[in-house]
């Protein structure tokens, strides 16, 4: 039978919780329900020295500090560094859902969420397959069209799942230079855009960024398809892509003996 653990009484002070994307405006709720209701959970916290790291009720814990609560009830179970980032992360994903964060923010947690579960050897039939299609985007194998937009998933109050093919391209929109991430949040390109420019090397993700800002151009899935595979083939450049992007990708795709789109996809193949 399952020892039951101990539920300890623990000065607030002694507790401190690493913040990730906690949003300020729940502080207000969460202080009133504290001091109104007490504490119908314990926290749950390992040991740091003579402190305490919580990692299951950070929001609880920031309104007992807030509400000047002198003990706050605890269960303390030690895990390690790469247990306690997973729960925090996966707290965080489930309380906040991915509706209510940026592209970018999201990237960061997947990220390294997908880092630290790898780290533990957990859920290999998920590691696998999402290692295949990372060795598929980087082989240029599959472009599989998707039958919506995937900008749509945030509207669509999307919430967070573990599907490989989306962990897959949020691993990809990290590897964007932060200003090409910011222009993803403020969707001005599409996230499968954006995975396709992670592969372009950061100077030209630079000057892409200066003309998306700069000259308010718009640079689609189409465009980014074309400097990616310009890219493998050592042939992208400052002038090829102002071709590309003044010029039009198909009359682009004519001159440069393509037919047309699928032309691309061919030479991918």
């Amino acid at each position: 039978m399952k020892k039951k653990e101990e539920i300890i009484l623990v000065p607030t002070k002694k507790c401190y919780a690493h913040s990730y994307l906690m949003p300020k405006e729940c502080e207000n709720i969460f202080i009133d329900s504290v001091v109104s209701n007490g504490f119908i959970m314990p926290l749950i916290a390992r040991e740091q020295g003579v402190n305490y790291e919580v990692y299951s009720g950070r929001k609880r814990l920031l309104a007992a500090h807030l509400a000047e609560i002198e003990f706050v009830p605890i269960i303390k179970r030690n895990l390690n560094d790469n247990e306690t980032k997973v729960i925090i992360i996966e707290s965080t994903l489930n309380q906040r859902g991915v509706d209510s964060l940026k592209y970018s923010e999201l990237a960061m947690l997947i990220t390294e969420y997908y880092s630290r579960v790898k780290a533990q050897g957990k859920r290999t039939d998920l590691l696998n397959e999402v290692r295949k299609i990372l060795n598929d985007f980087e082989e240029q194998v599959t472009f599989r069209p998707v039958g919506e937009k995937l900008n749509s998933c945030k509207e669509s109050g999307y919430k967070f799942s573990m599907s490989a093919r989306n962990i897959s391209r949020y691993l990809r929109v990290y590897k964007l230079i932060n200003k090409l991430q910011q222009a993803l949040d403020d969707n001005l390109i599409a996230l499968r855009t954006a995975v396709e420019l992670s592969y372009i090397n950061y100077e030209l993700q630079e000057y892409i960024t200066t003309l998306i800002y700069d000259k308010s151009v718009k640079v689609t899935y189409n465009h980014a398809v074309i400097f990616r595979y310009k890219q493998v083939h050592n042939t992208l450049s400052k002038e090829v892509i102002d071709k590309c992007l003044f010029m039009g990708d198909k009359v682009f795709c004519n001159r440069e003996g393509f037919s047309a789109m699928k032309g691309i996809y061919k030479k991918y193949e």
